[in-house]
């Protein structure tokens, strides 16, 4: 049994030596034993995520090519549904958190290592990430002005990718499959993002670092990895758990036949 901060992975062992497994990213995500092509809120947030990633990654090519405004505009848009894959992924936490009769409201939600993580990234992507986005439209703004509303929500929202983001990893490490992949390339995004974040900062004032020689390509690097993460994500609810892996409630594993 592994954890981090609550118990994320399961493994039980009968008298015969027979293992069944459980894994709270497998419970949260709904995988199934069958093949499936359900449009689940799960299949929704990876979609949004992958749309706003692939956004994000026009913008970064922009910046290189095109002087005018488009890449504002890129990232602009792909902040929408990034930020709509993020409430979903609050929903998802949720609707675990019930099956699992964790508690009501927000404290039963933060009792779970997902449930953290999704709220974690629902504040950072909405209430800071979504902001720098559109300050990012105002070119005009003093570079006081620019790093207050533009690199400081920025960098606030790209920590907390990379505290959720860890928190992902946490809770899918233990299963060591498709799904420990997509958090992991999903934390280098945040990395990279947090990166580009804070060599804004840079970008103008006393001393300065040109947006492309950092900023630029930290983004389009974290872009294209959220890019590929979120693709593992819904590569990941094809894939079918198998025979000793279950998404049953944790508490009835050792009541279950083992397969």
């Amino acid at each position: 049994m592994s954890s981090a901060g609550t118990v994320v992975h399961i493994r039980h062992v009968d008298e015969d030596g027979r293992t069944l497994e459980w894994n709270a990213r497998w419970h949260r995500r709904r995988r199934q034993h069958e093949r499936t092509a359900d449009r689940t809120v799960s299949w929704w947030l990876s979609a949004l995520f992958l749309v706003g990633a692939a956004l994000f990654i026009c913008g970064g090519v922009l910046a290189y090519t095109d002087t005018g405004r488009l890449a504002d505009w890129a990232n602009l848009a792909g902040s929408i549904p990034f930020s709509g894959g993020a409430i979903l992924a609050v929903v998802e936490a949720n609707r675990a958190c019930a099956r699992l009769a964790c508690g009501p409201g927000v404290k039963g939600l933060w009792s779970t290592t997902g449930g953290r993580a999704a709220i974690i990234q629902v504040v950072s992507a909405v209430g800071f990430f979504q902001i720098a986005m559109v300050a990012a439209m105002f070119g005009s703004l003093d570079w006081v002005t620019t790093d207050i509303w533009l690199w400081t929500t920025s960098t606030i929202g790209s920590v907390g990718f990379v505290v959720s983001g860890w928190m992902y990893v946490a809770e899918a490490n233990p299963a060591d499959d498709i799904g420990t992949r997509s958090t992991r390339v999903n934390l280098l995004g945040s990395v990279c993002f947090l990166v580009g974040s804070v060599a804004g900062y840079f970008s103008a004032g006393t001393v300065r670092i040109p947006t492309n020689d950092i900023t630029t390509p930290a983004f389009l690097i974290g872009a294209i990895a959220f890019t590929v993460g979120s693709a593992l994500g819904l590569a990941e609810l094809r894939q079918p758990l198998r025979d000793h892996q279950t998404i049953a409630h944790p508490g009835l594993i050792a009541e279950l036949p083992s397969r």
